[in-house]
């Protein structure tokens, strides 16, 4: 299934589906509140997380497509009292090592199956909680 029809036939605006840069740079973190797995719960929305390395505050998505969509939708979020800043990383990929939180194989990233309906509930943070599936 392409991108686009994920979304219904269409992209969201400014999204171009064509990115092939899969690795993130963060800034402007709080960093007394925002560790690894902070990071994990905000990116994991827009894509499945291969692994990040919180020293340097870098994120490397599954693909070009999902780093697009971070970027975009999180590019000046407010998260604890600091708008975030996300653009692409001129690395490529983040490199292992002893400092680097690898989540290839979690069972925690969504768009393992089902992605199409995954990208549906992509969109920028807001102060509402969804909660679904409760017994």
């Amino acid at each position: 299934m392409g991108n686009a029809a994920a979304f219904g036939g269409g992209l969201p605006p400014g999204i171009s589906g064509t990115n092939d840069r899969c690795a993130l740079i963060v800034s402007n973190l709080n960093p007394e509140r925002v560790d690894e797995d902070k990071l994990f719960n905000l990116f994991s929305i827009y894509g499945n997380i291969i692994r990040i390395k919180p020293d340097h505050a870098l994120v490397q998505m599954g693909d070009g497509f999902q780093a697009e969509l971070a970027v975009h939708f999180l590019k000046g979020a407010m998260l604890f009292g600091k708008h975030l800043e996300v653009n692409f990383s001129k690395h490529p990929n983040i490199t292992t090592g002893a400092d680097t939180h690898e989540y290839l194989n979690s069972n925690l990233n969504r768009f393992n199956r089902n992605a199409a309906k995954n990208y549906r509930y992509c969109c920028s943070p807001t102060k509402m909680i969804h909660i679904s599936t409760l017994p």
